[in-house]
């Protein structure tokens, strides 16, 4: 190839940035030979898109939805519309920098839908098609779960269900299932591993199977080109099953759920692609059809609860060496205050990895390993 371009991130192996960091690169453009061209511009860019079918009669339906979150342009030699220069043979080096913006929602994949960030490096050649060059990073929305007290909160959920003798569920019996949920927080992230216990009192009339037990992502998504139109996927991520219990039995029920790698939970940043996630109860029994459910929504944050989060006030001296842009800190835009109470938390934590999303193929096109999201993983909360 006579023209080369690599795409380098400073200081960011990962290439994984918070909303309000500073993202700076290079271009290490070799060229063979020398080349003539009008520019040669950076263009920062995330988006999301979504894409999908629906058969209506005889009639295929195709729903599209786009909406641009970022799009940062800067020439790095030339300008637009300028005259043609030439470019020795060699290699040269372009610095390039963006700050990003603090609310950009976080990078995803879907079966109907994506939200991806790039870096483009386009050759502007008069005449001939421009020559494009690009690298994916993972942008991330800060979701610091000890700044919503409430997740911390136990939670304590009682159902109660009756059946009657043909397996349909009944609205008032006198002998109910009773199942009560018990979790010790419903604020979680990537890496640890969620307390589910069942308290259950089996005084129907009928044997329980097993109950089934999972963590689920939806990920709603939205058309917004020619008909507005939304579609929901539900995706299992982890689930675990459990002993059945015998009618007029009572017993008490503990699991276990990992949360894998994945965005955190983002109603509002995006109106293309919403994120949320849920925990499920699921009773099954046997010669019935109607399974009776429980939902409980969750949050999955980027930073984990503590059991005592350092108070805002209190300060402390960070190391430049530690707040660089892997550790999600440096160039954040936010105030010194704010830094610093993330740094008192961090500071309590081992250093989270970052692994990739299972992404099952995406019907749209294909996803290149270079767009697919890292996510920071923690261990289990101190």
């Amino acid at each position: 190839m006579s023209t080369k371009c690599d795409i380098i991130f400073e200081n960011n192996f990962e290439k994984v940035y918070y909303g309000g960091q500073l993202l700076s690169g290079q271009a290490i453009v070799t060229l063979a030979k020398e080349k003539s061209v009008r520019g040669i511009y950076v263009n920062i860019y995330g988006a999301a898109e979504s894409r999908w079918c629906e058969h209506a009669r005889d009639n295929r339906l195709t729903y599209r939805g786009h909406e641009v979150y970022l799009s940062s342009k800067t020439y790095l030699i030339g300008k637009e519309e300028g005259e043609a220069i030439e470019i020795p043979q060699g290699i040269h080096t372009y610095g390039f920098s963006c700050e990003l913006p603090f609310n950009l929602p976080s990078s995803m994949e879907g079966t109907y839908g994506s939200i991806r960030y790039k870096v483009i490096i386009t050759f502007d050649i008069p005449i001939w098609p421009d020559k494009v060059f690009e690298a994916g990073f993972t942008v991330l929305k800060t979701c610091n779960l000890n700044d919503f007290p409430e997740l911390k909160s136990p939670l304590d959920l009682e159902r109660s269900h009756g059946f009657n003798y043909m397996g349909c569920i009944w609205c008032i019996q006198s002998k109910p299932l009773m199942v009560t949920v018990h979790m010790q927080a419903r604020g979680f992230t990537p890496g640890e591993k969620i307390e589910v216990i069942l308290d259950v009192n089996n005084q129907s009339s009928q044997d329980v199977a097993y109950f089934s037990i999972g963590l689920f992502k939806i990920v709603t998504y939205a058309s917004t080109q020619t008909v507005i139109k939304n579609k929901s996927e539900i995706v299992s991520l982890s689930s675990v099953q459990t002993n059945g219990i015998r009618k007029n039995h009572a017993e008490q029920l503990t699991v276990l759920l990992l949360v894998p790698p994945g965005p955190p939970t983002d109603m509002n940043s995006s109106t293309i692609c919403k994120v949320r996630y849920d925990i499920e109860v699921k009773t099954y029994i046997s010669y019935f059809r109607n399974y009776p459910k429980i939902r409980i929504p969750i949050t999955i944050g980027t930073y984990p609860l503590l059991e005592n989060p350092p108070p805002r006030n209190k300060f402390s001296v960070a190391s430049q060496s530690y707040l660089t842009p892997s550790a999600p800190l440096s160039g954040l835009g936010i105030d010194f205050e704010e830094a610093n109470y993330i740094f008192n938390i961090l500071c309590r934590l081992d250093p989270p990895t970052y692994e990739h999303v299972s992404v099952q193929g995406n019907e749209n096109n294909e996803i290149k390993l270079s767009h697919l999201p890292l996510y920071p993983v923690f261990g289990q909360r101190v």
